[in-house]
């Protein structure tokens, strides 16, 4: 690694790496998937769906329509959602630091928007990067791409915090640097093994983690 390589913008993906919301994500795709009587594995639909919507063709189901279910599932669950814990802290320092924030998420906007307004977190990012506001989705880069020409910061000092293969297929995509944040809140649903695949430059379980990575004092960990 170049241990003099400076990253001056953060692109965090909200689900998963900030907000613990894969259960809600999770409860929300099974409520509906029952509610249609649809006799497939949940599981692996779900996973399928966050890659690729149209999947949702095969199973004769129009798309805007389930996701339209899919949020009145998710309702006021979503907005209060806690934290990982150190959050609040990380985002602080962060905005002391100077460093250029946007969050990137393939959410819609308004449960996003209402979830930042409820943990007051609305301040910290410059730039909020929805489902509306791009034409392909992660894990294409084009969301990622478009948070850093609108901060005008530049791939090589740029840096997309996330938690599953998406964000690092993404990443991969954009040609930006990654960090998989995988904490043990996170275990029932990943295998570190399947996502170290998509090799992240970082590897972390604790969001402080990445202030070590910008004062250089973390390298690339072992990925084992």
């Amino acid at each position: 690694m170049d241990q003099t390589k400076k990253y001056d913008t953060i692109l965090f993906d909200w689900d998963g790496t900030l907000a613990q919301t894969i259960d809600i994500w999770e409860e929300a795709f099974h409520n509906v998937f029952d509610s249609l009587h649809m006799p497939i594995n949940i599981d692996q639909a779900t996973e399928k769906l966050w890659l690729d919507s149209a999947i949702l063709n095969d199973f004769g189901i129009e798309h805007e329509g389930f996701f339209d279910l899919v949020y009145e599932k998710l309702s006021q669950n979503y907005t209060k959602t806690p934290l990982y814990q150190g959050t609040i802290d990380l985002l602080i320092k962060l905005k002391e630091k100077n460093i250029k924030l946007a969050l990137v998420t393939s959410t819609r906007r308004k449960p996003v928007l209402e979830a930042l307004v409820y943990h007051q977190l609305s301040l910290y990012f410059q730039i909020v990067v929805a489902s509306e506001d791009v034409v392909l989705h992660k894990p294409n880069g084009e969301p990622y791409e478009m948070a850093m020409n609108q901060l005008g910061s530049f791939k090589e000092s740029s840096l997309i915090v996330g938690d599953s293969k998406f964000d690092l297929i993404a990443s991969q995509n954009a040609q930006i640097d990654s960090v998989l944040f995988f904490p043990k809140e996170n275990e029932k649903h990943y295998k570190k093994e399947e996502l170290l695949i998509y090799k992240p430059k970082y590897i972390i379980d604790e969001l402080s983690e990445i202030l070590e990575i910008l004062d250089n004092n973390l390298t690339s960990k072992e990925l084992l």
